[in-house]
């Protein structure tokens, strides 16, 4: 169903565009941090913390069915 599809081409679409809105802003984040670092006159190495870094496991779930 050509319906069906595009339904479910959308929500893929949809959960991508979060996906790397959230790997951009993390990629900013560690930019500013090492420029922080820099600034500081501290290496980039031991200054962030890996600690505060949050995996997400994202699943794309179709919730018409």
């Amino acid at each position: 169903d050509a319906e069906e599809i595009r339904a479910r081409t959308e929500t893929l679409q949809t959960a991508f565009h979060r996906v790397s809105e959230q790997m951009y802003e993390r990629a900013q984040a560690a930019q500013q941090d090492e420029a922080a670092a820099s600034d500081n006159g501290a290496s980039a190495s031991g200054t962030s913390s890996d600690a505060e870094e949050e995996v997400v496991d994202a699943e794309v779930v179709d919730e018409q069915k």
